[in-house]
């Protein structure tokens, strides 16, 4: 991966979970195990950068509703967002 690219998807990684946490830090986001889970999903989905955000928030749907009925108010969330990205690019 070129230093441009990991540079784009640390950076739209950032974006996503400020987006979706938005009272964590810049630092607390950075350090959070989930921001590297999540970035191997944005590598899967950096064929389309129009919509990879809406790919990342998917897979994180999915598997909050495969954990239980806890995750599903998250879940939502996720797939409103995934939603209102991909609806921002058609």
């Amino acid at each position: 991966m070129s230093i441009d690219t990991k540079a784009r998807a640390d950076q739209l990684l950032i974006d996503c979970f400020a987006e979706l946490l938005p009272h964590w830090t810049r630092e607390q986001i950075e350090s959070s195990r989930l921001m590297r889970f999540a970035e191997a999903f944005l590598l899967m989905a950096s064929v389309s950068y129009t919509t990879n955000r809406a790919f990342v928030f998917s897979i994180e749907a999915a598997r909050l509703l495969a954990s239980g009925d806890g995750g599903n108010p998250w879940a939502v969330r996720l797939l409103q967002m995934a939603i209102k990205k991909i609806e921002s690019v058609t």
